[in-house]
């Protein structure tokens, strides 16, 4: 099974964090997205990214300075996202790591697909940003099966693909999976003003100590995903499909 998450928007520089293992697999076509945008300045970054001033500057500098060596920092202690800070992969265990390593991707606009111990460099860019790259008119198109395919090289015939990725990302992969690869969400519902519904930044957190369950357990199957207990939620059989595994919080 090989769990595929989001990235995060926001980003730090863990310098006691866990050394990189590796650099990204689709680092050349990393650099491609790169070129395209490295040509846009602070203002033109402010308006195609729909950010602050000040973010468009950072980001502008932090695009410049792009390096694409291992002496960056490791994804998953990168992202600092909710998702990320419940996941708290810096107190992994060495084996929770290495299980991660294999078993963990994260989906990115710039890098593509990454391993949680890839060596990465802050970055701001969201698969959804319309800007073309090359002949392509935006970022979905660009990567296309791309990612799916890097994905299907790194699975060695795992059958399982748990997405606890956004619609954002998740769909990158989702629109190529052919049987006898299944593609499996799971959807976190937390019961509020009389029913039970999703909500974001609690299903963000469920994903993340999902996450760390799954690396600390070395969990690699569903029937292990459905034992998944954190703050109260349980896995409901009666709301569940072989597609999609629902998780309520009462």
């Amino acid at each position: 099974m090989i769990t595929i998450l989001s990235p995060a928007k926001n980003m730090k520089i863990e310098k006691n964090g866990t050394r990189p293992k590796s650099l990204p697999a689709c680092l050349e076509d990393a650099q491609k997205v790169w070129e395209q945008l490295r040509t846009y300045g602070p203002p033109d970054l402010e308006i195609l990214m729909k950010i602050s001033e000040s973010l468009a500057e950072d980001s502008f500098d932090r695009i410049q300075s792009m390096k694409w060596d291992e002496k960056g920092t490791s994804a998953v202690e990168t992202y600092d996202g909710i998702q990320y800070k419940y996941m708290d992969a810096g107190t992994f265990s060495e084996e929770a790591k290495s299980f991660a390593q294999e078993h963990v991707r994260i989906l990115s606009g710039l890098y593509g697909v990454v391993r949680p111990y890839d060596s990465i460099y802050e970055y701001r860019l969201e698969m959804l940003t319309k800007r073309p790259v090359g002949e392509s008119k935006n970022l979905y198109e660009f990567w296309g099966s791309r990612l799916y395919e890097t994905l299907m090289k790194e699975m060695q015939g795992e059958p399982v693909i748990l997405n606890l990725a956004s619609e954002e990302y998740g769909k990158t992969i989702r629109k190529y999976v052919e049987e006898p690869i299944s593609f499996v969400s799971c959807t976190f519902k937390t019961f509020s003003k009389g029913k039970h519904k999703v909500l974001a930044t609690a299903a963000k957190m469920a994903r993340g100590s999902m996450v760390r369950y799954i690396a600390m357990n070395q969990i690699d199957d569903l029937e292990g995903i459905k034992q998944f207990d954190w703050n109260g939620y349980h896995y409901e059989e009666s709301l569940s499909s072989q597609k999609e595994l629902v998780f309520l919080q009462d």
